[in-house]
């Protein structure tokens, strides 16, 4: 299931694109940029639903780092969020003062199928960004909405291994 920061990502994504076409001249080009902080706006005012719609939300506010992160008194819900994520996230201390069962392997284990799931969410929003446009896989064809389809069950699934990855380290935190 696509999220509606990951809906509105390739929204901004597709018009951060207009806005560097070559052959657009200056008053449309400005006009875009302008629709694209807009989105980048927009999306940052949406609760994220997982690190994955924090990430794409950092993405798009920086437009991938051309930009700085803004303040903590510019935007403090933003960094609120940062600090919740950041938390829920954060792995214990390991050693005695850690009281948990929760092993070295486990934790890199854990590391890196996060690291995995991260990719897939961006790989699976890259290629139903590429398809939808496509003129052959815009969804107008059997095989573009098959395709289409696809992507969003991709998608969705995706996002349910992400929540079980969460639900198992909640349950080897918790011993």
């Amino acid at each position: 299931m696509q999220t509606e920061i990951m809906r509105r990502f390739l929204e901004w994504q597709a018009a951060e694109r207009r806005a560097s076409l070559p052959e657009a001249d200056e008053e449309t080009t400005d006009k875009l940029a302008n629709e694209a902080c807009k989105l980048a706006d927009e999306m940052a005012a949406l609760p994220s639903t997982s690190a994955a719609d924090f990430a794409l939300k950092m993405c798009a506010v920086t437009a991938f780092g051309v930009f700085d992160l803004p303040s903590k008194e510019a935007a403090p819900l933003f960094w609120q969020e940062a600090e919740t994520l950041a938390r829920n996230l954060t792995l214990p201390p390991e050693g005695e003062a850690a009281q948990s069962a929760i092993t070295s392997k486990f934790r890199e284990a854990y590391e890196n199928g996060e690291a995995a799931i991260m990719r897939a969410v961006g790989l699976s929003a890259a290629l139903y960004e590429l398809a939808t446009e496509a003129k052959d896989l815009n969804g107008t064809t059997p095989l573009g909405h098959a395709l289409l389809t696809l992507m969003d069950t991709l998608a969705e699934t995706v996002k349910r291994i992400a929540d079980l990855h969460t639900e198992e380290w909640n349950a080897a935190r918790a011993g």
